[in-house]
């Protein structure tokens, strides 16, 4: 797809299994949302565990801007649903001892990845800070980080802090009960996503677009 500057609309749906593998977020026949006309759809791939998934986007044009209006289960142009990201994150955030190669290797475990890296893992990091800082707080910290060696678990402490504190704010679930709830998660192989951490999920999907105007990613 051509790098264009969207706004966004999310909306609530879920993805779900389908024999084509298929995923409209406005159904096919729908032409219109909100009383504007659909002017195209943009296809996105994600990975889910072995089998690959299209969910097909539809824009529209709204008060002379472009708009790509996207379920909350996925970034566009990101391989994975977002319940990855957030799993990897959610890991490595709440669990201090934990280093991001443990915590992306549990992630593909988890979610029947035959990939998703510690990199990956630090750069949603990373992302979600920016979100929620802004850019120049996290230019002010990135100094103390070596530009040539992978950030540590000491110096990733101050980053890991802020996204923790993000995600009990979006969930309203205190530390030690999101680390319950995640250890109870396993085996989410292939959609339906269903259960209370992937509505956490899309809890903090919300919380990011309600609060900052932004995706998670």
């Amino acid at each position: 797809m051509r790098n264009i500057s969207y706004k966004y609309i999310i909306t609530e749906k879920r993805l779900v299994d389908t024999p084509s593998k298929i995923n409209y977020v406005l159904e096919p026949e729908q032409n219109q949302y909100e009383g504007c006309k659909v002017l195209r759809t943009h296809i996105y791939k994600l990975v889910c565990g072995k089998s690959d998934y299209e969910i097909v986007c539809a824009e529209i044009s709204k008060d002379k801007i472009k708009h790509l209006i996207v379920a909350e289960f996925i970034i566009p142009n990101r391989p994975y649903p977002v319940y990855v990201y957030i799993y990897a994150v959610m890991l490595y955030s709440l669990n201090y001892e934990m280093g991001q190669r443990k915590a992306a290797e549990l992630t593909r475990t988890n979610f029947g990845l035959a990939t998703f890296s510690h990199t990956t893992l630090g750069r949603a990091l990373k992302r979600i800070e920016l979100r929620i800082v802004g850019e120049q707080s996290v230019a002010e910290s990135e100094p103390q980080m070596s530009t040539k060696a992978f950030p540590t678990v000491e110096q990733t402490h101050d980053r890991r802090s802020t996204v923790s504190t993000f995600l009990v704010d979006a969930t309203c679930i205190a530390v030690k009960a999101l680390k319950r709830l995640q250890q109870s998660t396993r085996n989410c192989r292939r959609p339906p996503y269903v259960g209370e951490f992937f509505d956490v999920c899309h809890k903090v999907v919300r919380h990011m677009f309600l609060k900052y105007g932004k995706l998670l990613l």
